[in-house]
């Protein structure tokens, strides 16, 4: 009897090892991710951004940094992308991301406020249209809510 208990328990969490190391290895394999370039960027900051949330502009010639967009490369397509936050400053923030299409259209993904803790990774997944791929990944990180909160930013193509 007490060899019996001892090869089903030893079956059993032989089968449990079996399943969650098949589990972490299908993660592993699903997760090929690849880091986007900072559109824009001046050779400084290349795949992350930090920023610092600017106050809107009291004429039109004046711009926000509320966007930020992610040069996906040409000819390379992804399932999906993932867009990464790392707020500096725990608080509210209103953050919007993009998917843009070289046809002048874009897909809205996310559009939330949302409250972050400092130092919490906010991941932002999206998913392209089928048979298409976009040009860019634009985040909006902005609002009044969000002024004067500093971030890091970036984005990823997976498949």
């Amino acid at each position: 009897m007490m060899h019996s208990l001892i090869i089903f328990l030893g079956l059993g969490l032989l089968a449990i090892s079996g399943t969650l190391l098949g589990s972490s290895l299908g993660i592993k394999a699903a997760n090929t991710c690849t880091p986007l370039a900072v559109v824009g960027d001046d050779g400084t900051q290349g795949t992350t951004v930090k920023k610092t949330v600017t106050p809107p502009g009291a004429s039109i010639a004046f711009r926000t940094n509320w966007n930020t967009d992610f040069a996906v490369d040409n000819g390379v397509s992804f399932n999906r992308y993932i867009s990464t936050i790392v707020p500096s400053d725990g608080g509210k923030y209103t953050i919007k991301v993009n998917l843009k299409y070289s046809d002048d259209t874009a897909d809205k993904v996310y559009d939330n406020t949302v409250s972050l803790a400092a130092g919490k990774p906010l991941h932002i997944t999206a998913t392209p249209r089928a048979n298409q791929t976009p040009y860019q990944v634009n985040v909006y990180v902005g609002e009044l809510n969000a002024v004067g909160k500093t971030y890091v930013l970036s984005a990823s193509g997976c498949r």
